[in-house]
């Protein structure tokens, strides 16, 4: 016990060597391998655990960088029953059992606006944690689709419609959150299956960015489960005007910096390109092109006319050839060539020609031009196609691995058989063809050898936002990143002793 007061008093000396403004999830990190590894059994003798009331929960520590005082920080969790499409608003115990959480089923005429609370309505941090670490901490049930909405200065609007959450329309002048800085960080919980609790959290910006979230995952016996945290940790104003460089240092950088949203000379959020075609013209923005990818008369260049649909391009030109393996267990996980020779591409199994997936030619047809489908991760075939109708699962899979190169700037290029494009490949898992690798990673978001004529000095032709905003850490901000990004993605089995951690970072610079 002597030691552990001992160690207790060196985290205080710690702390108070160090400004408020600057204690982050590193040095959470640092203090765990230093101290928590040398003290677990000395921190589980001293009783180091949740109370009894919230036997069960999942404790999440909130960590206030904002610049903000706690009270102007507010809080709003919701999410999914788990196992079912039954929504719930977390509702906060303000008696007896401080910090608990318990799932609130939606009902007529709820609003998230009566079940937000604020940072300091929670009960410190080390009431959970050894003495001296910071933050507020709330306990959370088992939550399937989870959202923590954080919000500063103001509580979210957020109805029941239809009988369902109605989240907040981040591109709409006329939504009543629109002027409030907020965002989300997601996580799911499950503690319904006996001796095998889960819990898993990713950082988010694949609608937009506003506030910079970082988690990590702890086990207070064994420090964290993960080295690297899943988020960002930056400065908001740093973050968006790095954002806004990488935007502006773009040949078609005027397009890209479309996609702020702004109230006079003030940023709200930077957003996804689709979320910015959808928005239109609502409250004097001018959207994002949705033709970006097949708008010659307006770039001087076609990247879906070089690299898909035209008389010479990549595909058609020479011996050039496009395989795709289908990943394990979301499909047949056969390796499908896609023949070039029409606009509508025809994909066929290279091992059972009877297995085929066909794609809708491009269009530049508002509302669904095929620069949106690829944006957004929508479906680049008709469902409804006898051919991809028998073979549904490997066409969405097909679809998803074609858009997501796209993206990544990866196509055009000739993919033989025996490397075949995909992802979470693990016979060749170091290949620059599997797109979850390092490998693939280091040739994400850069300008594409294979593009002819004008195309290398224009664009670029993949998603700058995905790279403007991965340039700021580990994050989702694509539809499908979860195959491109694995280690975004952060989780463990949660034991006694696993808690997770959110830090806000400062938006008041």
């Amino acid at each position: 016990m002597k030691r552990l007061i001992a160690l207790i008093a060196s985290l205080h000396l710690l702390l108070l060597s160090a400004e408020a403004t600057t204690f982050s999830n590193d040095r959470v990190v640092k203090f765990h391998d230093k101290y928590v590894n040398e003290t677990k059994q000395l921190a589980a003798d001293a009783g180091l655990t949740s109370p009894p009331c919230v036997s069960g929960l999942l404790p999440v520590i909130l960590v206030n960088n904002s610049g903000l005082s706690d009270d102007k920080v507010f809080i709003l969790v919701l999410g999914n029953v788990v196992g079912t499409a039954t929504q719930f608003f977390l509702s906060l115990d303000s008696g007896s059992c401080p910090g608990k959480g318990t799932a609130h089923l939606v009902q007529p005429g709820d609003n998230g606006s009566s079940f937000t609370f604020t940072l300091s309505q929670l009960p410190d941090a080390d009431t959970f944690l050894p003495p001296g670490n910071p933050g507020k901490i709330l306990y959370l049930p088992a939550i399937a689709g989870g959202r923590i909405y954080i919000s500063m200065d103001s509580t979210l609007t957020i109805p029941i419609v239809s009988g369902r959450i109605q989240e907040p329309n981040f591109t709409s002048p006329a939504d009543p959150n629109y002027l409030i800085n907020f965002d989300k960080y997601e996580l799911a919980y499950d503690n319904t299956k006996p001796g095998n609790p889960v819990v898993f959290m990713n950082s988010t910006a694949v609608d937009y960015f506003s506030i910079p979230l970082q988690g990590i995952v702890f086990n207070q016996a064994n420090g964290p489960v993960k080295s690297a945290a899943s988020g960002l940790s930056g400065s908001r104003s740093t973050i968006m005007t790095n954002v806004a460089a990488t935007f502006t240092a773009a040949p078609e950088g005027t397009e890209w910096n479309k996609l702020f949203l702004t109230n006079g000379s003030d940023i709200l959020r930077v957003v996804n390109p689709t979320k910015s075609i959808a928005q239109g013209t609502a409250g004097g923005q001018t959207p994002f092109d949705l033709n970006y990818f097949d708008n010659f008369g307006t770039y001087g260049y076609s990247y879906i006319d070089d690299m898909w649909d035209g008389m010479s391009s990549f595909y058609r030109s020479g011996a050039k050839e496009l395989h795709m393996k289908i990943p394990a267990g979301t499909g047949s996980g056969q390796t499908y060539k896609a023949d070039f020779s029409t606009a509508v591409v025809l994909f066929t199994s290279i091992t059972d020609a009877s297995k085929k997936v066909k794609f809708l030619a491009p269009t530049t047809m508002s509302p669904n031009t095929t620069t949106t489908l690829i944006f957004a991760g929508l479906r680049l075939f008709d469902a409804t196609d006898p051919v991809n109708s028998a073979n549904l699962a490997d066409a969405q899979q097909i679809s998803q691995i074609f858009e997501e190169a796209i993206i990544a700037s990866i196509l055009p290029k000739d993919i033989p058989s025996t490397l075949p494009l995909t992802t979470g490949d693990t016979v060749n898992p170091n290949s620059p063809n599997n797109i979850s690798s390092e490998a693939a990673h280091a040739n994400f978001y850069k300008i594409n050898p294979n593009l002819t004529g004008t195309g290398p000095t224009t664009g670029p032709w993949f998603s700058l936002y995905s790279k403007a905003v991965h340039d700021e850490g580990l994050i989702y901000t694509y539809a499908f990143d979860e195959g491109m990004w694995p280690q975004v993605l952060i989780g463990a089995q949660a034991q006694k002793s696993t808690y997770v951690q959110v830090t806000i970072g400062n938006v008041s610079e």
